[in-house]
C-alpha cells in the first residue's frame, strides 16, 4: 500500500504522469483538493476525467486506474479515498 516516504516510487511503478504526482500525493497525504482530472479519476467518473484530461493524461487513464484499484483502500470501504464525488469529498472533509 502506499506511504508518503514510497509515494513517488509508487507512481513511478504505475506511470502516473509527472506533472500530477504532486497534486496526487497531496490529495492523498494533506487532503488538498485536487484539480478537475484528478478530481474526476478518483470519483470513478470516466467521462469527467476524459473531457479534463490533457494530452498526457488521456493516454494515462488506465494507469491511474491499475494505481487506485492496487494501492488505495477498496472504493466500498468507510473512508476510502475514491470511487465516488461523494468518497472524495468525505476524504478531503475528514480529519483522520
Amino acid at each position: 500500500m502506499i506511504t508518503k516516504e514510497n509515494a513517488y516510487e509508487v507512481f513511478d511503478k504505475y506511470g502516473i504522469p509527472e506533472h500530477c504526482r504532486d497534486g496526487l500525493y497531496h490529495y492523498l497525504f494533506e487532503r488538498i483538493e485536487p484539480g478537475s482530472f484528478l478530481t474526476s479519476v478518483l470519483a470513478n467518473d470516466l467521462v469527467g476525467a476524459i473531457n479534463n484530461a490533457d494530452d498526457i493524461n488521456i493516454l494515462a487513464i488506465k494507469s491511474y486506474v491499475l494505481f487506485m484499484y492496487w494501492e488505495l483502500p477498496a472504493r466500498d470501504v468507510p473512508n476510502s479515498q475514491w470511487g465516488s464525488y461523494e468518497a472524495v469529498e468525505r476524504w478531503l472533509d475528514s480529519k483522520e
